[in-house]
């Protein structure tokens, strides 16, 4: 929990997009970026399972399996963390040693990333051994046993992990502002979540999340025929299961609030306000990116998919700045609207740079909408965002009541936050 006065000093709190300046190298190479980035292709197999893929030259390739559950699912807390690990355990096939020593043997790096909306299992290899990696990351999701001493390891493995200040952080922020339900559920594993969590209990919600109307195969270095060849030995055969509507993100509505910690005699006060905006699946999504940008590069933003929190840092005990820096956003001049676009955009394209997270942005895109659009026009949709558009998400945002997350002994009170506005 929030105990140190370090927690929410990162300046870059769980950015999806990475962190952009306006210098002319970086725009220059951000440009050149876009120009290399091919077409995003997406297929569908025959059972309903999605590919969407970036092809691009190298040897290195990247695959990913992405399910449309995150911890904001109705399911106990902790489940997709803990489906995660299906990948490295027992199944019908081969023991749980030897479905790691598998993996070993492709050289691939695999990884995995749990957001509030989804999960997705990321593998990076040679790309002659990507269709090897991909074959066992699914069977390991699609057919494991949940064998109880597996289901036991993977729950003292998530138990033991440590939380980071900055995911203690948006944890609380995100509880705070809905109430602890739906995407206000924590990312982070708790001791609550693993005495909850038994192997027929993930067992159930592996059935229902793990079907073809849920789960999507991305991949960066190969065209989307070649990832579907790959994919349909494994996930061909994967069957609707009728239960899967009722796994689907628990809908929470936004409440805003405060969560105040103690400073306990060390340190100097400090805290975010944020408010919500357009999520990835709204149109107004990239008038959201626009404003992330012209708060400031350092400025809290956390995107998902139906909502996303946009804030403001502050020092000491006076929010009175950061509440400033936002209503100044809310009112940009052209050549402030120009830069934000700019650093939006760069940021943007700076993403696909890395095949780690081209992979996240096919996965979150197509969770959010079912569709993924080209680099160049997620460029022109940032271009197409005007004043009105920014004015319209703030207006929004500041007709919510705020979320204010602080670590202080003497925060001025809610309400004048509120009246600030």
């Amino acid at each position: 929990m929030l105990g140190r006065t370090s927690l929410l000093r990162s300046t870059g709190l769980l950015r999806t997009l990475a962190t952009a300046t306006t210098t002319t190298t970086k725009t220059a190479a951000a440009a050149s970026a876009g120009a290399k980035a091919s077409a995003v292709q997406t297929t569908t197999l025959d059972n309903g399972v999605k590919i969407v893929a970036l092809p691009r030259d190298g040897p290195l390739a990247s695959v990913g399996l992405v399910v449309g559950v995150g911890s904001a699912a109705n399911a106990p807390v902790g489940s997709a963390a803990l489906l995660a690990s299906a990948v490295f355990s027992g199944t019908a096939k081969r023991s749980n040693v030897l479905q790691v020593r598998k993996l070993e043997a492709t050289g691939a790096s695999v990884s995995s990333r749990l957001t509030r909306d989804a999960l997705a299992i990321h593998a990076h290899v040679v790309d002659d051994k990507a269709g090897n990696a991909l074959a066992l990351m699914a069977d390991g999701l699609v057919n494991c046993t949940f064998d109880a001493h597996d289901v036991a390891d993977a729950l003292e493995t998530l138990a033991a992990s440590p939380v980071e200040p900055e995911q203690a952080a948006a944890d609380a922020l995100f509880g705070t502002a809905f109430r602890y339900r739906g995407l206000g559920a924590p990312l982070a594993f708790t001791d609550a979540a693993k005495a909850s969590l038994s192997p027929e209990a993930i067992a159930d919600f592996a059935a229902a999340a793990v079907t073809p109307a849920n789960v999507v195969v991305t991949g960066v270095g190969m065209d989307a025929d070649a990832l579907a060849a790959m994919a349909e030995p494994v996930l061909g055969g994967l069957a609707a299961n009728e239960a899967t509507a009722a796994v689907a993100a628990v809908s929470a509505p936004y409440t805003g609030g405060e969560f105040v910690a103690p400073l306990n005699g060390s340190g100097h006060a400090h805290g975010v306000v944020a408010f919500p905006v357009p999520g990835r699946a709204s149109p107004a999504a990239f008038a959201s990116m626009v404003a992330a940008e012209l708060v400031g590069e350092t400025a809290p933003f956390y995107v998902n998919n139906e909502v996303s929190l946009l804030g403001a840092f502050f020092d000491g005990e006076d929010v009175a700045p950061a509440v400033a820096a936002l209503k100044a956003a809310a009112k940009p001049d052209a050549d402030a609207l120009k830069a934000a676009k700019s650093r939006a955009k760069a940021a943007f394209l700076m993403s696909l740079e890395s095949n780690q997270t081209a992979l996240a942005f096919l996965g979150d895109a197509i969770t959010a909408s079912g569709s993924v659009l080209a680099p160049a026009d997620v460029v022109k949709a940032i271009d197409a965002v005007d004043a009105s558009a920014v004015a319209a998400v703030f207006k929004d945002a500041f007709a919510a009541k705020p979320t204010l997350l602080a670590v202080s002994d003497n925060l001025p009170a809610y309400a004048d936050v509120v009246k600030a506005l």
